[in-house]
């Protein structure tokens, strides 16, 4: 199996990939109706945390 290289999300692109996030999940949220989906996560509920 290949590396897999995580790299940190910049702040310019969180609407971006929680789109993407959203995009990818719906289909299984729309079958299983998951309360923890990924697919209904709020954008506020990715961003990283200022505190600290």
């Amino acid at each position: 199996m290949g590396k897999i290289d995580l790299i940190p999300v910049k702040e310019n692109e969180l609407e971006l990939l929680h789109k993407m996030q959203v995009e990818s999940f719906m289909p299984l949220y729309e079958k299983y109706h998951d309360e923890w989906s990924p697919a209904i996560e709020t954008l506020e509920r990715n961003a990283p945390s200022k505190e600290g």
